[in-house]
């Protein structure tokens, strides 16, 4: 059974950064409804994998963690617009934002929201991620695009970012489900809260937890 550590005050300890160690830097705990890993940045990379033909998503999973057995989290590139009902839209509708592979030179077209992008380069020398407002840029070695900003800067966002008000017009509900990524200096946290969660978070109270202000 996985550790139960509150998020806000849980990530950032002693006794976390020796689990760390001792899972090769990655280490898997839940915080309520959220099921979470967090990740030594420095040890971890990312990369896109594309379905090659027309298949399941579980599909793609498993014969990609079969060819690699380094991979250790895997998640959902695309993002679809939804109605006020949390519906999913047809399938002919636009994505949310850019899926950037920079082997395959490939990019999806988004929105021109403010929208937010995961970053991570590797030039061979000195890896790192990043977090940026618009679309991954092409000199990034993979990237996903399309995301909701929920802190920018140390500062919380509010209903002033186009993209942030959008997603609470039409999913802020408490049992939707949702996927956030944070960092700091030493760490990368990917929190997941199942779509019809018990004692879910809305986004204003998830940009809050993260941003330290609550439990």
């Amino acid at each position: 059974m996985a550790m139960n550590i509150p998020v806000v005050n849980g990530w950032r300890n002693s006794e976390i950064e020796t689990r760390l160690r001792m899972t090769n830097g990655f280490f898997y705990f839940e915080d309520g409804p959220f099921q979470c890993a967090l990740m030594a940045r420095a040890l971890v990379s990312m990369r896109v994998i594309r379905r090659t033909s027309r298949e399941g998503f579980a599909t793609t999973v498993e014969e990609a963690a079969a060819a690699d057995s380094r991979m250790r989290l895997v998640i959902n590139g695309s993002f679809y617009p939804s109605d006020p009902r949390g519906a999913v839209m047809p399938s002919s509708a636009p994505l949310f934002g850019n899926v950037f592979d920079r082997m395959a030179g490939i990019a999806i077209y988004g929105t021109k929201m403010e929208q937010a992008a995961c970053l991570y380069l590797d030039n061979g020398k000195n890896p790192r991620w990043n977090f940026a407002i618009g679309e991954p840029p092409s000199d990034c070695t993979a990237g996903l695009g399309g995301l909701i900003p929920l802190i920018i800067g140390n500062v919380p966002v509010n209903d002033t970012n186009r993209r942030y008000a959008k997603a609470k017009q039409y999913g802020n509900g408490t049992r939707f489900g949702r996927l956030a990524v944070a960092c700091d200096e030493k760490y990368l946290l990917v929190m997941l809260q199942p779509d019809g969660a018990k004692d879910g978070l809305a986004y204003d109270r998830l940009r809050d937890k993260l941003a330290g202000g609550q439990e």
